[in-house]
């Protein structure tokens, strides 16, 4: 699956699990059986595909309410967003519906023809075939934080870090399993298995048949294992910057940019010479030219300050040195270059050279070419020049224009030029028009100073007040955290935590970082990056969803948690 949710499929195509494969963007997790494959949309809606000569696909449920998917032999697995568990698919051994009830489950994996469960307090549940102890010798406690099923072998990983494999002992799968702590992630395959060490390092161990133990890789930094029938996959990181953590990480908490949105720091692009900066000040110049700090007047990718002389109207005279008598606004460019866009009225001069006496507001644009969208009432005068006697709030749009989305009572009169008297919270809306309180959902984790960060706002969620602040309290004292908003809500496990923000999520850098007291805030400022334009912009009637992630390192094998989440409804 790609990082923009669409998903990339190979190999055998014997019963469409490759070709059947759905098109599209928007998908946040797969899984894949013995011969066939399931996807889970960010809306939790499951898509499946391939083999179904047991239901795998035909019985899949159509519900949008699921947070993981698991394929196992010939059955499936999924988990909704209220941890309860739905299985379909081939039932011999009740695979699939053998499954506990109740809704306190964090996590499903599903092996050959039996299936495994994480419950919330940590235990381990555990059903069908069980001709190798996968089920009856299932151990018990409260302190597994994952699962992982193989054919017939099993394999869990403890909060301390420490490891427990059960079932078919072929290879040694299960006796060979190593001893220790450190480790933060397990794979089972068909008759292997795979553990992660927190330095990034991989442990494998059982059938090596196909060079699964003996050639696992010894070199980079890894984040993820998973395991195949006969083969296994790691994805890595790096750190190339040397500071001591991985480049996801250091852009994750905003101690490197990373402007291209490429996935490498911004320093490191530069080193390697992936990315050029020819002004020498630090940013590559593709992202100096998006915002403009650079220019490129002829689109060739090379801001002007580096480029060969340009010669806009192929005469063979350089621009700058083609402007005597040719350059009515002074701005470096020939006449007859400056006219895409800036020839409103196709008169063959540049619309800064044609306003004596059409160029009401001052604005540098010819009158007859500012109306489109600017003369809301029809006049045939720009709105700025229409408002004597006609603009209560002096914002420079006529009253009689201005009440789209600013007149909340019908009354026929702008909002703000109704609040006197009408205003007794003093936050620029009417009464009888004002916010609504933000609303806290989702459940925090504990952490390692208590029952886990709550977070909260102080102000008032109005965009035109912008004294909106976001604050946190019972977090670790010392550690850093970040806010962050998103379009959706979540329940799904993260870290220490359960993130409850789902969509696109947009960072408030930079990090804060938490008081003596467990407290930390952030001011929401509606004017600056991201909540004043792009796809993050927060407006009046928008509803966003709020929550902090913090660093907490004594707190548990992930090294960081999150608090509950805040669901705000912002007001003009």
């Amino acid at each position: 699956m790609r990082a923009d949710g669409d998903i990339v499929s190979w190999g055998s195509d014997a019963y469409n699990q490759v070709s059947g494969t759905p098109p599209g963007t928007g998908f946040t997790q797969v899984a894949a059986g013995w011969n066939h494959s399931l996807a889970l949309r960010a809306d939790g809606s499951i898509r499946s595909w391939g083999d179904n000569s047991r239901g795998q696909v035909a019985n899949t449920p159509l519900a949008s309410v699921f947070i993981q998917v698991a394929a196992g032999g010939n059955h499936s697995l999924a988990l909704r967003g209220g941890g309860s568990i739905v299985g379909w698919g081939d039932d011999k051994y009740s695979q699939s519906t053998g499954g506990p009830p109740g809704s306190d489950f964090v996590q499903v994996a599903a092996g050959g023809e039996y299936s495994l469960a994480l419950h919330a307090d940590g235990s381990i549940a555990s059903w069908g075939r069980n001709n190798h102890g996968q089920v009856s010798n299932t151990p018990t406690g409260t302190d597994f934080v994952q699962v992982a099923a193989g054919r017939h072998h099993s394999l869990a990983l403890r909060s301390d870090g420490s490891l427990v494999s059960w079932g078919e002992n072929g290879s040694g799968v299960v006796s060979s399993t190593p001893t220790g702590t450190g480790f933060i992630h397990v794979a089972a395959g068909y008759e292997h298995s795979l553990a992660l060490r927190s330095d990034g390092s991989i442990v494998s161990w059982g059938n090596n048949g196909n060079g699964q133990v003996s050639s696992t890789p010894t070199e980079g930094l890894s984040v993820q294992v998973a395991a195949g029938t006969h083969h296994s996959l790691a994805l890595r990181d790096v750190d190339c910057n040397g500071n001591g953590h991985l480049d996801s990480d250091d852009i994750w908490n905003g101690f490197s940019l990373d402007c291209n949105l490429d996935g490498v720091p911004d320093e490191c692009d530069l080193l390697s010479g992936s990315s050029p900066d020819c002004n020498l000040n630090g940013i590559p110049d593709e992202c100096d030219l998006v915002s403009g700090v650079l220019s490129d007047c002829d689109d060739n990718g090379v801001p002007d300050q580096c480029d060969t002389p340009p010669d806009c109207n192929d005469n063979g005279i350089p621009d700058d040195c083609d402007l005597i008598g040719n350059d009515c606004n002074s701005n470096n460019i020939p006449d007859e270059c400056d006219l895409d866009g800036n020839d409103c009225n196709t008169n063959g001069v540049p619309d800064g050279c044609d306003l004596t006496g059409s160029d009401c507001n001052s604005s540098g644009i010819p009158d007859d070419c500012e109306l489109d969208g600017n003369d809301c009432n029809a006049n045939g005068v720009p709105d700025e020049c229409d408002l004597a006697g006609n603009d209560c709030n002096s914002n420079s749009v006529p009253d009689e224009c201005d009440l789209d989305g600013n007149d909340c009572n019908s009354s026929g009169l702008p909002d703000d030029c109704e609040l006197t008297g009408n205003d007794q919270d003093g936050n620029g809306v009417p009464d009888e028009c004002d916010c609504f309180d933000p609303v806290s959902y989702c459940t925090s984790s504990p952490n390692s100073v208590g029952a886990g960060a709550l977070i909260g706002s102080t102000g008032l969620p109005s965009v035109s007040v912008n004294n909106f602040t976001l604050t946190v309290a019972q977090a670790p004292p010392g550690m850093f955290g970040l806010f962050y908003y998103g379009p959706a809500q979540a329940n799904q496990p993260f870290g220490e935590g359960v993130r409850c923000v789902g969509g696109l999520i947009f960072r408030l850098n930079p990090p804060s970082t938490i008081d003596a007291g467990g407290a930390a805030s952030r001011h929401l400022d509606f004017t600056q990056f991201p909540a004043n334009g792009g796809l993050g912009q927060i407006t009046g009637g928008s509803v966003w969803n709020f929550q902090f992630w913090y660093r907490d390192g004594a707190g548990g094998p992930f090294g960081f948690n999150l608090s509950d989440g805040l669901e705000v409804t912002f007001c003009l």
